[in-house]
């Protein structure tokens, strides 16, 4: 009798403090449904205070001016404290043709980031600083 109301009582705990049921939905949010499917993480880094994430979005068909139809893209670049309740940032750069990260260094509580771009034969280097606060270029 103790062992089936053992088991009885264990069930019930384990059943009770389960997920409650799964909701799935559709979205229909156009603007995050281009996002969500163009967008790719090109760097991440975090030091003792800050992290820093930098995402590449691609920009409409055509945008880059060639006759082929490809296309510059954004830079969003995402920079958080580590904290309970951390202030956070999102900067949006751009556009850029063929961006590269080519470094991120952080130093001075904030990061340093080089980001090179442009066609092959031509491309150009542009160094930026992010804090909580503001991206700059320097």
């Amino acid at each position: 009798m103790k062992v089936l109301f053992v088991l009885l009582f264990c069930s019930s705990v384990i059943l009770s403090s389960g997920q409650s049921d799964i909701v799935i939905n559709k979205s229909k949010d156009a603007d995050l449904i281009r996002l969500l499917n163009s967008i790719s993480l090109v760097k991440s880094d975090s030091s003792e205070d800050l992290s820093i994430s930098i995402f590449k979005v691609a920009n409409e068909p055509g945008s880059a001016g060639y006759p082929n139809g490809e296309t510059t893209e954004n830079l969003f670049v995402a920079i958080s404290e580590h904290d309970e309740y951390p202030e956070q940032s999102l900067f949006e750069i751009g556009p850029f043709y063929n961006p590269k990260v080519i470094s991120c260094l952080y130093k001075d509580h904030r990061f340093e980031f080089i980001v090179k771009y442009g066609p092959a034969d031509r491309r150009k280097e542009v160094k930026f600083v992010v804090t909580i606060r503001e991206l700059k270029e320097i």
